[in-house]
């Protein structure tokens, strides 16, 4: 199961939101924001109920400091913001590692973790909303989260189908099957090295290349 919950800091700590506020006026000059509210997402699995409520008040938050809820934020537009997959999310790494010290005897629970943007303006448009999210969203790490809760954490990979290759050389097709001999196969071994040459490189695009020990001997440097 899947837990959920979302963490605010106290609004007059909210540095972070009203610093973002303000740049968001005065670089998007979209002067109709009047707020601004940020959340960590957490979504947590392989742990008991237990476990959620204790680690929300000692690992998720800082009581004195924040104030958690499990209600989807509200304003005239919300979106969430995640990292891509693949990447090294910190946040989500340490509190799993904490997790896990409190509860050893269970495997690494998975954690998964989201910046939700909840703002307020008057006359806000869907092309201001899409100026704000492409200030505040890194394509190259990050993407758009979906607001619904997944019913695992599990990541999801479609397997691709089988790709076509028509591959040609000059006018003419190569044959459906061939063999490439890597770099490292085509090196003579330690004994053969003395000899004047090597053995022929062969590969697709090149059927029959002949190089020089002192043509490759860079390649063999420490």
């Amino acid at each position: 199961m899947v837990y959920r919950v979302y963490v605010e800091k106290k609004e007059a700590l909210a540095n972070e939101a009203r610093a973002l506020l303000e740049d968001l006026r005065a670089f998007l000059g979209i002067q109709s924001l009047t707020g601004l509210r940020l959340f960590n997402r957490y979504d947590l699995e392989g742990i008991s109920r237990e476990l959620f409520d204790y680690a929300v008040q000692t690992v998720l938050s800082e009581p004195q400091l924040d104030t958690v809820t499990s209600e989807v934020p509200q304003g005239d537009t919300v979106f969430a913001v995640e990292y891509l997959p693949g990447q090294y999310v910190q946040r989500a790494d340490s509190a799993a590692q904490c997790l896990q010290l409190l509860s050893p005897e269970q495997a690494k629970p998975k954690v998964a973790c989201a910046k939700v943007y909840a703002i307020e303006g008057n006359g806000v448009t869907g092309e201001m909303m899409e100026a704000v999210a492409h200030h505040v969203i890194n394509p190259v790490e990050a993407r758009r989260a979906s607001m619904e809760k997944p019913e695992t954490l599990e990541m999801q990979a479609d397997v691709p189908a089988d790709v076509a290759v028509n591959m040609m050389s000059h006018g003419s097709s190569l044959p459906s099957t061939f063999a490439v001999t890597t770099m490292e196969q085509a090196l003579i071994s330690s004994e053969a090295s003395r000899s004047s040459s090597l053995p022929i490189l062969r590969s697709a695009f090149a059927p029959s290349v002949a190089i020089s020990i002192s043509e490759i001997s860079f390649l063999r440097a420490p």
